[in-house]
């Protein structure tokens, strides 16, 4: 219970807290029981799948030393994320509703910490480069925060909408991170809409995401050039108009590897891929900014077709949930694909310990209200 406590404020205040708290919780998970949950073989043959695509990968990477280093990760926060499930799956439903109360508990002190570094940096950077305020630090705990408020939501008080709504209300008009925006957007849209109409819109979305998933190397180049030529990109020079050039660059060299790609995490720092950028200042590549164009550059169709189809198992099990749990679920779901499609790299430490973090609330959630409805 502490360490779900003290979790989200962690998030907010220390840079490496989600690699720290993976760690713990899977340590807890390794002594919460000796009995394997067989729920988890599916998604433990999937893990294992991905894993031997990453780690394959390494025999024709152009960069040896990072496809081994994502293959550790890989394995690494696999690992993690299984013994943590398997330890809450084997917990009272009682244990877990006292759990995700206590997680549910630290994320409004999370939250309001949250909101005043967002209105600090905005006020301190004023005329100043964003970055001298560490934007990326920022972009980080926003991505955090949206989860937060997404739990808040469905508990359904006054105290946990109004707490929700200032994060989405700061956020808008200060986190400075496209995603995040189209995501709190889009959950808006959520809550406005009844729940009937929810699995139909996700899976609308998901074959529109998958469609331009596996088209995106294509369509990166003619896109940006008409944009650029007929003038529009001038009118947005900042993040946009950066976005679509690096698409564009990267795309330029997925045709030199289209299926099985250049390795896994090969993109970062792959400097020599930038050439005459009009719009794209940065002096290093974290990545594409764009989680299907990183797949098509590093593990190619192969990797593309299999991040699809992880995606589509997901949902398929989400469909599954109802109430609250299925509205935490499907938008959780729902921010970290679309942040990931516009920002962020899938190999990171803290994006991998945010998805434990988040695919645990969502365990937490179903045992919790199913406890309920049998107590």
């Amino acid at each position: 219970m502490a360490a779900f406590f003290v979790a989200p404020i962690l998030f907010v205040t220390i840079e490496l807290s989600p690699t720290t708290w993976a760690v713990v919780a899977a340590l807890f998970g390794a002594t919460a029981s000796d009995k394997i949950c067989r729920a988890l073989y599916p998604p433990a043959t999937v893990l294992l799948l991905a894993l031997a695509l990453v780690a394959t990968s390494s025999a024709w990477s152009i960069d040896v030393s990072k496809t081994l280093a994502a293959a550790r990760d890989t394995a690494g926060y696999s690992i993690a994320g299984l013994l943590l499930a398997n330890g809450l799956l084997n917990l009272s439903e009682r244990d877990c509703r006292r759990i995700l109360k206590a997680f549910s508990a630290g994320c409004i002190p999370a939250l309001i910490i949250l909101v005043g570094i967002e209105l600090f940096i905005a006020w301190k950077s004023r005329g100043i480069p964003v970055a001298q305020f560490h934007a990326i630090t920022l972009h980080k705990i926003t991505f955090y925060g949206a989860f937060f408020a997404i739990l808040m939501l469905s508990l359904k008080t006054r105290l946990s909408i109004f707490i929700a709504t200032v994060y989405a209300v700061s956020t808008l008009a200060f986190g400075r991170t496209t995603g995040i925006n189209i995501a709190i957007l889009l959950i808006t849209i959520m809550v406005l809409v009844p729940e009937g109409y929810w699995q139909k819109l996700s899976s609308t979305g998901l074959v529109i995401y998958a469609a331009a998933a596996l088209a995106a190397p294509v369509i990166a180049l003619p896109l940006f050039r008409h944009l650029d030529e007929a003038g529009i990109l001038a009118f947005y020079p900042g993040t946009f108009a950066a976005r679509l050039e690096i698409w564009e660059m990267v795309s330029r060299h997925v045709w030199d590897a289209p299926v099985l790609g250049h390795g896994a995490n090969t993109i970062r720092n792959a400097t020599w891929m930038i050439v005459n950028p009009k719009f794209y200042v940065d002096k290093d590549l974290p990545s594409a900014h764009n989680i299907a164009i990183d797949l098509w550059f590093e593990l190619g169709l192969i990797g593309v077709l299999a991040f699809l189809g992880i995606l589509l198992a997901l949902l398929r099990t989400i469909k599954h949930l109802r109430g609250p749990t299925y509205f935490v679920a499907s938008a959780y779901f729902m921010t970290a694909i679309i942040e990931l499609s516009v920002d962020h790299r899938i190999w990171l430490s803290w994006v991998l310990g945010t998805i434990i973090m988040a695919a645990s609330v969502c365990i937490l959630h179903h045992r919790s209200l199913v406890g309920e409805a049998t107590s």
